[in-house]
């Protein structure tokens, strides 16, 4: 839209889609998009290949299409070891129409009638044998929602003949555990088979998945005025200071001893130089509210901050802080975890976060 960006922001994320989407516009006759074109071109993700991409049975990004195809070749390659003879157009015409596999909001729906599939899969009735106690189809419902694969059967309560409870068969159930595991197995060796079948896949993981670049944050050319020029700030502090200036809300999840506080100091004192905020609010734990106020102004010798000690305050004690805080322009107010917390938010902002 004309807009300027910066790069970190541009090169990262789905690259893929705007390298699409630039080139589409380069196609249509927008100019000046070449340099766009390279630069993502230079970071596009490598595309991963079959052999480094898990395809699971349930894995939701498969088409059930695909589903329907091992099912079918399951079954007929089932047909044909039983009867030693191939299944004719007509009945794989059938066996078709009989296979149906869906993935709806988040879930599969399965529609299964096949004897063959029953007869390699199916659990049998202990009392009826003739009989399945949990078909096909429901094993492989189960299997692609993750559900509990025991096989339960009902039986009148001791302690109340007028009800049933339901006895988990352990035998039974370890068999449909066993093949389940065969039948998650079988999909694994056939999934990736045939040539066409593998070449789709793998573009369909890379573009749906393998897609896009993290953020990368360059602080290199932050100057800090202000800042106490005898301390030389290492490159990843300098750049989680730009990061904490662009995003605003960051989470610094550095290791002991490598400048956290620095960086906090520093990033607000930014913010406030540009104008991003106007007082800055800093609660540490109890025990750190004098450190943190040394550090402050080790970092930046002229700053105006208001350290309050972490002793209890009375009511009107906490009345006239807020005063002081609200009538001087300190450029941070540092305060113990403990007044924050007596501290109330407007009931407009609470309002909001519960919703």
């Amino acid at each position: 839209n004309g807009d300027y960006i910066l790069a970190n922001d541009y090169l990262s994320g789905n690259v893929k889609r705007k390298l699409k989407e630039v080139k589409e516009a380069i196609k249509e006759g927008v100019e000046g998009l070449e340099v766009n074109m390279k630069d993502l071109e230079l970071i596009i993700p490598k595309d991963l290949k079959a052999t480094e991409i898990m395809a699971n049975i349930n894995s939701p990004w498969i088409p059930t299409q695909y589903l329907e195809e091992f099912l079918i070749e399951l079954s007929a390659n089932h047909y044909e070891k039983q009867y030693s003879d191939k299944m004719t157009d007509y009945q794989l015409g059938n066996l078709k129409e009989d296979i149906k596999v869906e993935h709806l909001n988040g879930a599969y729906e399965v529609s299964i009638r096949s004897d063959e599939l029953n007869e390699l899969y199916g659990i049998r009735h202990k009392d009826k044998p003739h009989s399945y106690k949990a078909p096909f189809e429901s094993l492989l419902n189960r299997v692609l929602n993750n559900k509990d694969l025991s096989v339960k059967y009902a039986q009148v309560d001791p302690n109340d003949p007028k009800k049933e409870i339901f006895i988990t068969d352990e035998e039974q159930s370890n068999l449909a555990r066993q093949k389940a595991e065969e039948l998650k197995e079988a999909f694994k060796d056939w999934i990736y088979k045939d040539y066409a079948r593998r070449t789709h896949l793998e573009q369909i993981y890379n573009d749906t998945f393998n897609n896009s670049v993290l953020k990368t944050y360059d602080g290199s050319q932050l100057e800090l005025e202000g800042f106490n020029q005898y301390i030389k700030l290492r490159p990843h502090q300098k750049n989680a200071i730009f990061r904490t200036i662009q995003d605003r809300s960051v989470c610094l999840d550095h290791q002991v001893g490598v400048g956290k506080t620095l960086c906090a100091i520093a990033s607000c004192m930014e913010q406030k130089r540009m104008g991003l905020v106007n007082k800055i609010l800093i609660a540490v734990p109890n025990h750190l509210t004098k450190q943190w106020g040394d550090e402050f102004y080790k970092a930046y010798p002229n700053a105006n901050v208001l350290v309050v000690d972490s002793k209890d305050i009375t009511e009107k004690e906490r009345e006239l802080l807020c005063n002081q805080i609200a009538n001087n322009n300190y450029d941070a107010v540092i305060i113990a975890h403990t007044h924050l917390e007596l501290l109330s938010n407007p009931r407009g902002i609470i309002e909001g976060l519960k919703e």
